[in-house]
């Protein structure tokens, strides 16, 4: 059922379960024999908009940097304790 479908639908170009349309435009946009130039355009904003708001770093309404900030001290005072008390169980067991 499914290849007679597909077989009907790109007969017909007809749109199926199974096949889609593809638009391609063969229309020559420069005239032939001219050269194409690249180059990176401005972007337009809105009135009003500034390019850091659109393109800045993430604003969001919590304390990201602060929690960040907490969260490697916490760490660092972690690996500290874990540090002297390998310490202290090394000191423990050489002294027997």
């Amino acid at each position: 059922m499914r290849k007679s479908v597909i077989d009907v639908a790109l007969t017909h170009h007809l749109v199926s379960k199974y096949t889609s349309l593809v638009a391609i435009d063969v229309t020559p946009t420069a005239p032939p024999g001219t050269t194409s130039i690249k180059s990176a355009l401005p972007t337009n904003l809105p009135e009003g908009a500034s390019f850091e708001a659109v393109f800045g770093g993430a604003q969001t309404a919590t304390p990201a940097t602060l929690h960040l900030l907490l969260g490697l001290v916490a760490l660092l005072m972690a690996v500290i304790a874990w540090s002297s008390a390998n310490r202290r169980l090394s000191i423990f067991v050489k002294g027997r």
